[in-house]
């Protein structure tokens, strides 16, 4: 009734395939009937975001961030044994 399809591979058995297949399924009716993204779809589309390359922008600023925390370090006086 939904007219959804869903497969799954994801065994050797077909009886559990088809029971991992049924879960998928249900996970998407929800999803579509309430509106809302299911905690493992949230988790799946973090996982992308932070596997995402940086913009040119944002890689640039994190860089000079360093290197301006690279030259505060550098200027710290060292310790001596002139004691």
């Amino acid at each position: 009734p939904s007219g959804m399809k869903v497969k799954c591979q994801q065994e050797r058995t077909q009886g559990l395939n088809r029971y991992l297949a049924r879960k998928l399924l249900a996970e998407k009716i929800e999803t579509e009937r309430l509106g809302f993204k299911s905690q493992k779809q949230q988790e799946a589309e973090r996982i992308r975001r932070q596997k995402r390359r940086r913009s040119r922008r944002a890689k640039n600023r994190m860089l000079a961030d360093k290197h301006a925390q690279a030259q505060k370090k550098s200027l710290r006086a060292s310790v001596s044994d002139d004691e």
